[in-house]
């Protein structure tokens, strides 16, 4: 709701991500404002090579952005664990290559 508070008439609010919660707004209150709303997935395939090695240049000051680092063979358990919302982002440590 603070976006939408926030945002000024004919504004656009973006949100890349999973959402499993309610949204607490309806039609009526966009119209209203004639806000512009957009969900969708990040494109990960087409910049994935690029941004891991800004990731890896970057990595000690984004580390403020995830309680948890683990291998990619525990992405199943973190898949899991993030579902039911033990953890909010992990970061997964890839193998050398």
């Amino acid at each position: 709701m603070l976006a939408f508070n926030l945002i000024r008439p004919w504004g656009q609010i973006s949100s890349i991500g999973v959402h499993t919660e309610e949204l607490p707004l309806n039609g009526l209150l966009c119209y209203g404002k004639n806000v512009t709303m957009a969900f969708g997935r990040c494109p990960v395939r087409s910049v994935f090579d690029e941004a891991l090695v800004e990731f890896e240049k970057l990595h000690p000051k984004l580390a403020f952005l995830t309680g948890e680092i683990m291998s990619l063979e525990d992405a199943p358990q973190a898949y899991k664990d993030f579902e039911a919302r033990k953890i909010h982002k992990a970061v997964f440590k890839l193998p050398r290559m």
